[in-house]
């Protein structure tokens, strides 16, 4: 299924639910004339229990420790004024970016960011993850023509 870009518009994001079923939503960008999805997110079971498959769709953390360099988070620790706008200067312009925002926003996000360098560090990470997930029998499809298959895992990996 795609939505229309509204006529004038380069990119669009929709939300896709049934009114019928309100513990799931989904969110999709793309911009026209693209055959992939921007950014896509899928919200199910709100207010509802996980069922026990749910989690197969999460990597072992550990696997991937193997692969790649994995930093933990702890959500009980609250970052101080200097942490928090560190991650925001490193995390809002890597956004932008992924949103497919034109380079003349994107220096106006983030004047300081060296975008170059962040689009080759991005490009090298995703590889990375790609490969370190595939391991584990994930399979990504970010075709429009495959929508709803977002995220496929082999069990037997």
């Amino acid at each position: 299924m795609t939505a229309p870009v509204a006529a004038g518009a380069t990119t669009a994001e929709v939300i896709l639910y049934n009114p019928r079923e309100p513990s799931a939503f989904r969110f999709v960008s793309y911009a026209s004339g693209e055959k992939f999805w921007r950014n896509m997110l899928t919200v199910g079971f709100i207010g509802k229990p996980l069922p026990p498959k749910a989690l197969d769709l999460l990597p072992d953390v550990a696997r991937l420790g193997n692969e790649m360099k994995v930093a933990e988070f702890d959500v009980q620790t609250k970052p101080d004024a200097a942490q928090f706008k560190s991650m925001l200067v490193a995390w809002v312009p890597k956004f932008a970016i992924a949103m497919g925002a034109p380079p003349e926003k994107l220096k106006e996000i983030a004047p300081e960011a060296d975008l170059d360098l962040l689009r080759k560090r991005d490009r090298e990470l995703s590889a990375t993850y790609r490969a370190a997930l595939s391991k584990q029998g994930f399979r990504f499809s970010t075709d429009l023509h495959e929508y709803g298959k977002g995220v496929a895992r082999d069990p037997q990996k």
